[in-house]
């Protein structure tokens, strides 16, 4: 289907609009969508918005081939599905608007800009800029832009242990007041080259991995909690957090890697390094352009896992635990519980117990407690 405004509506009972092995091939600029519980299938092939769609009226031949009545649909609005949900641009971004542009499921949720995570090229200019809000009533959701992710609208799976995983190939930037919330799921954000620029995460008794490749960055300066979860996975090639601006969290346990920016956390409550088993992972359920859950064989993991509190080039770490204490185990491989390779920090309101090793290297080491 070629146009300017494109209004699909099938949303009686197991209506459906494409199908899991042959999507609906589009070009449009602006799209609206309602499809019932079979589901809603989707490839573009530029750049889209999904916004509101403008009443259309057309002239209806009668029988007797001259008699003409005027058929109107009226306008509508967001993208809808009573099951799973799958929306591709092959090159070009996706964007949604505020208002009109809100993105719905009850099933397994894709939004997939430039082109699909398995492809072997993708256009890295193409972003997904989250207007509208986009809610999963009952299965897992995937965001993956081959440019950037800018969410300027909250992303919630609220059904039981539904995940949600955002990958960029670029950035991926929370603007103020926005969250990402599962009902006790994982979630997963992957910046390519670039930075995570948080708001809110709340993932209840679900874990939470964050991997960027230069910096993760705390939005805003208020002390409020950013990462909400039972256990809470960082990475950075560079920095985590700022010595003026901690990443806060409210976790039960951490490991992260930095660079040369160092790591600075401050948490809420108690708080442990490692498990008292090793090592943290996070899983997150990966929807391919089918809806189906796959396991992908490049690109991105869908499983991380990582252990212990590590800097590189001389990145100073910084944690500090507002209440109850900190527990240091060691991890699943090595004894050692935190190797840093410049100056340590650990102030802790509380009990601190050192159950391994912590080596900073050349760095200086101030234990508080």
């Amino acid at each position: 289907i070629y146009a300017n405004q494109l209004r699909l509506n099938a949303n009686t009972a197991v209506k459906l609009i494409g199908v899991s092995t042959n999507h609906l091939e589009t070009e449009a600029a602006t799209l609206s969508a309602n499809a019932g519980s079979a589901g809603l299938y989707l490839t573009e092939a530029t750049a889209i918005t999904v916004g509101q769609t403008s009443a259309l009226t057309v002239k209806r031949v009668g029988v007797d081939g001259s008699t003409l009545t005027d058929t109107t649909d009226v306008a509508q609005s967001n993208l809808a599905s009573a099951g799973n949900l799958v929306l591709v641009s092959k090159i070009g971004s996706i964007s949604t608007l505020a208002g009109t542009g809100n993105i719905s499921a009850a099933g397994n949720l894709l939004i997939s800009a430039g082109g699909l995570s398995t492809d072997s090229t993708r256009d890295t200019a193409s972003d997904i800029t989250l207007g509208g809000t986009v809610l999963n009533t009952a299965g897992h959701t995937s965001i993956n832009a081959a440019g950037r992710i800018l969410q300027n609208a909250n992303v919630t799976a609220s059904s039981a242990l539904k995940t949600i995983e955002l990958i960029a190939g670029r950035a991926i930037t929370m603007a103020t007041g926005t969250k990402v919330e599962t009902n006790n799921g994982d979630v997963l954000f992957n910046a390519g080259t670039g930075a995570i620029t948080l708001e809110n995460i709340v993932a209840g008794t679900g874990s939470v991995a964050l991997t960027a490749s230069t910096d993760i960055i705390d939005l805003d300066t208020d002390g409020t909690t950013d990462i909400s979860a039972k256990n809470l996975i960082l990475t950075a090639g560079d920095g985590i957090g700022t010595g003026a601006n901690h990443i806060d969290t409210a976790v039960d346990a951490l490991t992260l890697s930095a660079g040369a920016g160092g790591a600075f956390v401050s948490e809420d409550d108690g708080l442990t390094v490692n498990t008292s088993t090793g090592a943290i992972t996070v899983a997150v359920s990966r929807v391919a352009e089918t809806a189906a859950i796959s396991t992908p064989s490049t690109g991105q993991a869908a499983t991380v896992t990582l252990e212990d509190l590590s800097t590189s080039n001389n990145g100073a770490l910084v944690l500090v635990v507002e209440s109850v204490g900190l527990t240091v185990f060691g991890g699943t491989t090595f004894a050692t519980g935190i190797t840093a390779t410049g100056n340590v920090l650990l102030d802790v309101t509380g009990t601190l117990t050192l159950n391994a090793a912590l080596d900073a290297g050349s760095g200086h080491v101030s234990l508080v407690s």
